[in-house]
């Protein structure tokens, strides 16, 4: 619960990021104030490639505690407190109740569980439904073959139902290629006899009997339109072709895990070697599927023609369980044993607090040198200034902890340590991040000004669906400021938002010639311009300061 708690009371301390996550809110809200709650629409146009569940849950939050960014955060909070709560009791039933605490520790305490329950995104439900299913698969195929399995399929289909409704096709693979993968390598009793294939039918009833009805009601409504894009466009295409832009190198993913992985990859080698043990107990048998998950998902997102860092979000949990048994097992072990891990684990952390705290003087450094070698005035030279507040209580704290980790002998006390690190890393990270935050993403600022005064928004360059929640509007992106002449003519007026790079190009060009422009707001890079008829002149915006 403390997972819970602490996302709870750091839920607004980030504006919302863009572009992903702004995607969400603002598409509930709109969606909501539409009539349109469970057809998605965002700047007057259907949104369809994301599934309806996190609109509602985002719907549902906005209902009982307002508008609000903390609001929209609420869902994915309680998706990752669900998903260490299922992870720990189902791995204690497999493996035993140490087992099952070490692994609700660390799950919680990963990077990658931290960051992703405090954003607005779908990508923690459609994790905590591939990890609960591949759970309940494990425990399904170290049963007796003669014990009901009835209630296993039930919740299996209700799991898989809910990650086709967060985010498609993607809940169903997943879990089949960990099953694949891992079958040979487990020793099960009558895998095809009659019960078990009686429960894979229930499992795959109950599936659609939870997501088909929101699928069958969009396609009455739409037709063939929305099965092409929901399902074909966004699913097979997306992992098909570059059409999207993601994509990377086949070993993308590498980085990402590490980070998301933290504070606990240090022993993530040796606890994968155990994978390839030879025993038939329920706890290897665990072993060996959330090897398979980790494996197979590595597999599946690699070879993708699109690849984000998010989804690598799905390998941790896996990794994590697979960390927790090595864990397990050290509490057994030999103090030799114990000794080894210990040094291996103050020697990541010292080099982890050294990047920490001289990361960002390096940086600045590295910066204004290829400022100066290029004859431009510096605009990195606030690099450290920015950075610092951020890394340096980091830096220090994994400092102290491996210095806890050196000295104290006590097992317990080191998992703690580390624990503690992972989770209270995230909320010093985002109290020292506010400020830059709030200067890269000012949608907020240019939101509250934009509100304040009607006429159209037009975006030149960027995405940033956020300023759509934040204003309240539509928000109309275009390539470029030359595209904006003729609405410009047409129209009374609106507001122009772009870079300052851009602005400063535009500003006595043919594009605004016998318009009234006046900057309202800047922030970071941005520049928000108010554009009027001598006719049509609005009460004065006013000029905020730069964030």
């Amino acid at each position: 619960m403390s997972l819970l708690l602490l996302c709870l009371l750091t839920a607004s301390f980030a504006p919302l990021f863009d572009p992903d996550e702004g995607y969400y809110p603002a598409t509930a809200a709109e969606s909501v104030a539409s009539g349109s709650a469970w057809d998605p629409r965002l700047n007057g146009e259907p949104r369809w490639d994301k599934p309806i569940l996190p609109y509602a849950l985002i719907e549902g939050a906005f209902s009982l505690f307002g508008r609000r960014v903390a609001a929209a955060r609420i869902p994915s909070a309680l998706q990752g407190t669900a998903l260490v709560l299922v992870v720990g009791f189902l791995v204690w039933r497999l493996a035993g109740p140490r087992a099952g605490a070490l692994s609700a520790v660390i799950v919680s305490t990963t990077a990658g569980v931290q960051i992703f329950s405090r954003v607005a995104h779908p990508e923690i439900g459609v994790v905590l439904s591939v990890v609960t299913t591949e759970l309940l698969v494990c425990l399904w195929l170290v049963r007796p073959v003669d014990a009901a399995g009835w209630h296993l399929a039930v919740a299996a289909g209700v799991s898989v139902g809910y990650g086709v409704l967060a985010k498609g096709p993607v809940a169903i693979a997943l879990p089949l290629l960990m099953l694949g993968l891992a079958a040979p390598f487990i020793h099960v009793s009558a895998l095809r006899s009659a019960s078990r294939l009686r429960d894979a039918g229930m499992a795959a009833a109950i599936t659609v009997l939870v997501a088909a009805p929101w699928y069958v009601a969009m396609t009455l409504r739409h037709g063939y339109s929305f099965l092409h894009t929901a399902l074909w466009k966004h699913n097979v295409m997306r992992y098909t072709t570059t059409a999207y832009g993601h994509r990377r190198s086949v070993l993308f993913f590498i980085i990402p895990t590490v980070i998301a992985l933290l504070p606990w990859i240090a022993f993530l080698p040796q606890a994968f070697r155990l994978v390839f043990r030879r025993d038939a107990t329920p706890k290897q048998a665990l072993r060996t599927c959330m090897g398979a998950s980790a494996v197979s998902a590595f597999v599946f997102y690699s070879f993708s023609s699109s690849q984000l860092p998010n989804y690598a979000l799905v390998f941790i949990p896996p990794l994590a369980v697979l960390i927790a048994l090595w864990f397990d097992e050290q509490f057994d072990a030999a103090p030799v044993a114990r000794r080894a891990s210990r040094v291996s684990t103050t020697a990541l952390l010292a080099v982890g607090a050294t990047v920490l705290i001289a990361g960002p003087l390096v940086v600045g450094h590295r910066l204004r040198a290829r400022d100066v070698l290029g004859g431009v005035p510096s605009q990195t030279a606030d690099v450290v200034e920015l950075l610092s507040p951020v890394t340096l209580p980091s830096g220090l704290l994994v400092a102290i902890a491996s210095v806890v980790v050196m000295t104290i002998s006590s097992l317990r006390v080191r998992v703690g340590s580390l624990a503690a690190m992972g989770a209270i890393i995230p909320v010093l990270v985002l109290a020292g991040a506010r400020p830059m935050l709030r200067a890269v993403y000012p949608w907020e600022a240019f939101g509250r000004v934009i509100a304040s005064i009607p006429g159209p928004v037009w975006l030149v360059g960027y995405r940033a669906p956020s300023l759509t929640f934040y204003a309240g509007r539509r928000v109309q992106s275009v390539p470029n400021a030359e595209s904006l002449r003729p609405a410009l003519e047409r129209g009374a007026g609106g507001w122009l938002l772009l870079d300052r790079d851009t602005w400063s190009g535009t500003s006595g060009s043919e594009i605004v010639r016998g318009l009234t422009t006046r900057v309202c707001a800047t922030g970071g890079r941005m520049v928000l311009v108010r554009v009027e008829h001598q006719c049509c002149i609005q009460p004065s915006c006013g000029t905020q300061a730069e964030p």
